[in-house]
């Protein structure tokens, strides 16, 4: 008797250990009385202080899966009647790419309607196709194509016509609308396929496309989708210092450079862009003329 009453106690304190580990009271408190201040006054001030508080909750306990969607359900709720669309539609972006034990055939019907809300029928339509690849037989997705009517049969097809139209070889140039939506598109195919062997293909190719038309917070987070959510693949050290090099060469905002920089060469340091990363590091934030002087010194030197 006594074994098993020891047994049960022991289990009551991992479970409660358990529980502690999987949120934060204090955190669910705050959110909890912001939520009250919105009810009170839905203003757009008291809405961001729900949201921004949600999203800082799941940026803490990322474990705590269950908690988040039902936080972001409400995140999404108080969006919507804000009418912040984008907002509405950002929260639903991170929560599939996210969380993967959501509901993501739910999820990514839910996410295509409000972008056909939000007019930007070309996404919606990706999002329809890649959801389809994913979730052959499901019955709103396929109500959402009839309606969407897009011109691809697929979105793999959609994927190639994108990519084959989307440089203009007599202009040299991209067509940015075109290659928006093949970023677009390859973003919705791997969000509703993570697990398709391709999955990093398009990515990449995304995050390319993205640089090439310089949208580079666009690249960034493609980049760091690479490395964060696929870090075996060989191409995952390369993204990491894509990453650091645009925050470098594109956006100037050397202190994070440098942290990525030096995060590549202690994860990757036989991969063969490293010797590039360190001379990169060590002139951050100096001009060209900087750098060309003091190669010369150096090779005077020896």
């Amino acid at each position: 008797m006594r074994a098993l009453a020891a047994l049960l106690l022991f289990s009551a304190v991992a479970l409660s250990c358990s529980t502690e580990k999987k949120g934060d009271p204090e955190q669910l408190k705050i959110i909890t009385d912001y939520k009250a201040g919105y009810e009170s006054n839905k203003n757009s001030i008291n809405a961001s202080k729900v949201v921004n508080a949600i999203i800082e909750y799941a940026e803490k306990n990322p474990e705590d899966e269950a908690q988040i969607e039902v936080l972001f359900d409400d995140a999404i709720a108080i969006s919507m009647e804000q009418t912040n669309l984008t907002q509405a539609a950002s929260l639903l972006n991170t929560l599939i790419k996210e969380y993967p034990g959501i509901d993501r055939e739910t999820r990514l019907a839910q996410l295509t309607r409000l972008l056909l809300e939000m007019n930007n029928t070309d996404a919606a339509g990706s999002l329809c196709l890649a959801g389809l690849a994913a979730y052959p037989a499901s019955a709103s997705l396929q109500e959402l194509k009839s309606q969407i009517n897009p011109p691809d049969a697929d979105i793999k097809a959609r994927l190639d016509h994108l990519s084959t139209t989307m440089f203009n070889d007599s202009l040299n140039e991209y067509n940015v609308n075109t290659a928006t939506a093949f970023v677009d598109a390859c973003e919705a195919y791997v969000m509703a396929n993570p697990t398709a062997k391709d999955a990093v293909d398009y990515l990449h190719q995304a995050g390319q496309t993205a640089r090439s038309i310089r949208t580079f917070r666009k690249a960034i987070s493609l980049y760091d989708w690479i490395f964060s959510k696929y870090p075996n693949d060989p191409r995952a050290g390369q993204a990491l210092f894509l990453e650091a090099f645009t925050y470098d060469n594109e956006l100037k905002e050397i202190d994070i450079a440098r942290k990525l920089y030096e995060q590549f060469i202690a994860k990757f340091p036989k991969d063969e862009l490293v010797d590039d990363a360190q001379f990169l590091l060590k002139n951050l934030g100096k001009s060209d003329d900087e750098i060309l002087q003091e190669l010369g010194t150096e090779e005077q030197s020896q």
